[in-house]
């Protein structure tokens, strides 16, 4: 009876747990060797901004404590084929300024990396430059084709590409083309 009990109060808490509490200001406070020379995910992939960033913006997959592939932006992703790979994006996300995350964010942010203004090598571009084509068939799917096989990619995306929202500059409609800097046709 007493193990019955028990079980039932831990059941009946473990509840409060995802009710969600009133917001407040709060402060992070992150201990890095050197200050990070930006806070643009993008700008170069140096220590400080790699450990700066992991704790500000998210990728599309993560890892759990015993380094297995897990869930983050990407609800479940798959193989297609030898070149193609499709993400399921999560619909329960928003940036911290309230607009929804969407896959035209994230070819955005994969078209950013690959049109680095600032040139810097390790900045992305060696997770993003296998990529030969992005589709956003809706807003919560992506579809990665790669230049040749490449089973690795969910590992490689794995807290390795910083995920951006689209409205950071100013651009129309987007498309993959990283010669015409993406397709970033605009007004």
């Amino acid at each position: 009876m007493k193990l019955r009990t028990t079980l039932a109060l831990l059941a009946a808490s473990a509840g409060l747990a995802a009710v969600p509490g009133s917001a407040s200001a709060q402060s992070l406070k992150i201990a890095l060797s050197s200050e990070p020379t930006s806070a643009d995910p993008h700008y170069h992939k140096q220590t400080q901004n790699d450990a700066f960033s992991v704790h500000v913006y998210s990728s599309l997959i993560g890892r759990d404590a015993d380094m297995k592939l897990v869930p983050a932006l990407a609800s479940s992703w798959k193989n297609l084929d030898d070149l193609t790979w499709e993400f399921k994006l999560r619909d329960d996300v928003k940036f911290s300024n309230g607009k929804p995350f969407t896959s035209e964010d994230v070819l955005f942010t994969i078209c950013r990396t690959l049109n680095n203004e600032t040139n810097v090598s390790q900045s992305y571009m060696d997770t993003t430059k296998r990529i030969a084509d992005v589709q956003t068939p809706d807003a919560h799917t992506v579809i990665i084709k790669t230049a040749a096989p490449l089973p690795l990619l969910p590992a490689e995306l794995a807290r390795s590409l910083p995920i951006v929202w689209n409205g950071i500059v100013e651009h129309g409609k987007l498309t993959f083309n990283p010669k015409e800097g993406c397709g970033v046709t605009g007004p």
